[in-house]
């Protein structure tokens, strides 16, 4: 039986590398990950692996006034608060990739069915 994991997919095989990057490695992907994993096991707390993307977040916790960028994460005593515009911004980031998928496999099913 293979083994299905997130590291070893066989839809990873299946794309062209720069799109298997563009899903699964990607900067906008590994943040998303990394702050859905810190909400899901570290209390919400802004951990040393989300060092590398500080310039994401922004230290709202003496802040009376806030301005809201959806690409943007507020901390508050430390700890990640998620505004509606971050949902959007992720949701909107995972739709694109996914979306790219699937043209990818209509095209090679499209390619396939010519051949």
């Amino acid at each position: 039986m293979p083994d299905f994991n997130s590291k070893n997919t066989p839809i990873k095989a299946a794309l062209p590398p720069a799109l298997r990057d563009y899903c699964w490695i990607d900067s906008e992907v590994d943040l998303a990950k990394l702050v859905r994993n810190a909400l899901a096991h570290n209390g919400g707390r802004f951990g040393v692996d989300l060092e590398k993307y500080k310039d994401r977040f922004l230290d709202a916790t003496e802040a009376t006034d806030v301005a809201l960028h959806d690409d943007r994460f507020l901390l508050v005593a430390g700890k990640i608060q998620i505004t509606p515009g971050n949902t959007r911004h992720l949701f909107d980031v995972l739709k694109d990739r996914v979306t790219r998928i699937i043209e990818h496999d209509a095209d090679e099913r499209q390619n396939a069915d010519a051949r």
